[in-house]
């Protein structure tokens, strides 16, 4: 293995959970124990939660598991320096007779061969126990394989399934689902490349295509990657075209993981780039299937790894690699960097690496697939996802600066806030005009939902003025309107996951609070209309999202509860603005007169913010 992967210069480490003070500070939680360094730098080591019994759940038997394997340790270096036997604390004693004789009755050996078997399997608990606990708070260096099959029935692909999975069983399915006819299976994956990989394209076409003509031609023969690829692929395309609607469809999918599952020991590794890109094809389908895997602890995963492997910097021009592969690397890296990004930026939770460890430029925009048999598509260029890059690095700065930097609140937010607007419009203004207009749509619905994020109270930007509120206000607006049309409008190209039904529902969180904790004078004008809209619009918008995703149902209904007081006060304040009920189609008339007013002064406040 080239010596580029064998000490990446960053380390990184995902503590359990933050303790109490952290969390109410809203900073950065390394999980030290006894107690974290932040504590102990402000000198309130007492008072941090890791130093006493409230343990979050989970975290006390790995730190008791790590304390105890840690003495086990230090017993047996001490057994060595004094030359006495060491005896491990959970070995079992044979039973045999008093005087050193073998003639035990066979009663008796049949005993203790069981309790000996017993201490085996908890010693191999024991030690994967320590696995679990050290994952938490020291380094892996991924390039070994060390940790690959370090017992005979757990290997890292089934510790990591296990800790993401949010049911039961590993797989989500008890049976696994056979390969569809050829051509349905080629339309899967024509879809997946036009609404999917053309986000995300950590692997290229031709790869892809190979791995389903070796898996076709004879699935006994195929490659445990091939298998993999294939289902997991087939699986993703199968639940985002089913829109959620077709309960036959998403057990199809499940099948589908199931099968590509018996092959993640030999592909889910973390000493490899097809590690990442096996984590990825399973973040993309829990992102649609949210009751399957935890998708911010794989994002962990495919960020620990990749960190490990050292593509967060690229290689030196000495280095022997293809340009090809050089831009395989870049591909990969950028979408575990986005991902990361959509899926902290979601949960509100800090990023798993920051951007000053990073040195890759962006990939180019040309896509690498070329001609393959029985295959009519054309070669997916990745402008679409090279725009999505560049718009995610811009976000990742000011999310990780005003939110989980520190809490020194800033001289001068006017300033910084405009120079965010602005580089956030510039890239709006340049979006190439050779995006499909439904993907285009896309882009400027991430462009609304930043725009409100950037002016949303922050750590370091407390106050909101009215002028501050009424761009909320109206970036909520023309969210709620321009998500109900794709919705509506997008047919199978508008790709949306689980992450933006979440989003919908803390955006309607968030401005609920906002308007609810400041009386402002201009709820009876214009902008409470809007105001108004844009809540009733977030209702509309769960309605639609819950019938894709069930578990919208709980957010749902504490929205309407949350937000039923603040509607009832709008609807008479704006008694003269009151217009017929709309239906979601009506929302959406007069949406491209409420987007091409996107460059004017009402629609983006461009004059003084006073006491900003």
């Amino acid at each position: 293995m080239s010596s580029d992967f064998q000490t990446p210069p960053l380390q990184v480490s995902r503590p359990v959970s933050a303790c109490s003070a952290c969390r109410r500070a809203k900073i950065k939680c390394d999980g030290k124990l006894p107690a974290c360094s932040a504590c102990e730098k402000h000198g309130k080591s007492a008072e941090c939660s890791s130093s006493s019994s409230q343990f979050a759940r989970g975290k006390e038997r790995s730190y008791v598991a790590s304390l105890e394997a840690k003495i086990e340790r230090l017993e047996q270096r001490k057994a060595q320096l004094t030359g006495k036997p060491f005896r491990p604390s959970n070995q079992v004693d044979d039973f045999t007779n008093k005087d050193g004789g073998g003639g035990g009755d066979s009663g008796s050996n049949g005993v203790a061969i069981g309790m000996a078997g017993l201490a085996r399997k908890r010693a191999e608990g024991a030690q994967v126990e320590e696995l679990i606990s050290d994952l938490g708070f020291i380094t892996v260096n991924a390039t070994s394989k060390g940790l690959y099959d370090f017992t005979e029935d757990m290997s890292f692909s089934k510790l990591i399934l296990r800790a993401a999975s949010l049911q039961q069983d590993i797989v989500p399915s008890i049976t696994s689902c056979p390969l569809p006819d050829r051509d349905t299976a080629l339309r899967l994956i024509q879809h997946y490349l036009d609404t999917i990989f053309s986000h995300y394209p950590f692997f290229d076409e031709t790869s892809l295509f190979m791995s389903v003509h070796a898996v076709f031609r004879d699935e006994t023969t195929a490659s445990s990657r091939d298998l993999y690829i294939c289902y997991m692929v087939l699986a993703i395309a199968t639940v985002s075209i089913s829109k959620g609607a077709d309960a036959t469809a998403k057990l199809r999918a499940a099948g589908y993981v199931t099968a590509a599952i018996g092959h993640s020991r030999q592909i889910l590794v973390p000493y490899s780039t097809i590690g990442i890109q096996a984590t990825l094809l399973l973040i993309q389908y829990a992102l649609l299937e949210p009751a399957t895997y935890n998708p911010w602890y794989l994002i962990g995963v495919a960020s620990r790894i990749m960190i490990d492997l050292g593509l967060h910097q690229d290689l030196q021009k000495s280095a022997k690699q293809t340009a090809n592969e050089a831009e395989l690397r870049r591909r990969i890296f950028y979408s575990v960097y986005t991902y990361d990004r959509y899926i902290s930026m979601t949960y509100e939770r800090p990023y798993s690496f920051s951007d000053e460890a990073i040195n890759v430029r962006l990939p180019r925009p040309e896509g690498v697939a070329s001609k393959i048999a029985n295959w009519s598509g054309q070669p997916i260029t990745l402008t679409l996802a090279t725009e999505m890059f560049k718009f995610s690095k811009l976000n990742s700065q000011w999310y990780q600066y005003l939110w989980f930097s520190e809490r020194k609140r800033l001289s001068t937010p006017r300033d910084y806030s405009d120079s965010k607007r602005k580089e956030l419009g510039d890239w709006y203004n340049n979006l190439p005009t050779s995006i499909d207009q439904t993907q285009l749509e896309m882009l400027k619905l991430e462009y609304f939902y930043m725009r409100i994020y950037l002016d949303l109270p922050n750590p370091r930007v407390h106050d909101l003025t009215e002028p501050v509120i009424v761009l909320i206000v109206e970036n909520s607006f023309e969210y709620v309107r321009l998500f109900q049309k794709l919705l509506l409008e997008g047919g199978s190209r508008f790709h949306y996951t689980y992450c933006d039904a979440i989003r919908a529902y803390n955006l309607g969180q968030k401005l609920t609070d906002i308007l609810s904790w400041r009386g402002s004078t201009f709820l009876s004008g214009p902008s409470g209309y809007r105001a108004k809209m844009a809540l009733t619009g977030i209702r509309t918008l769960l309605d639609m999202l819950v019938q894709r995703w069930t578990e919208i149902e709980k957010f749902r209904e504490r929205f309407y509860q949350d937000s039923e007081a603040l509607l009832a006060q709008l609807r008479e304040t704006t008694e003269a603005y009151v217009s017929p009920q709309q239906s979601p189609q009506a929302m959406l008339r007069g949406l491209e007169d409420s987007v091409a007013r996107e460059g004017s002064p009402h629609w983006a406040y461009q004059g003084a913010m006073p006491g900003y």
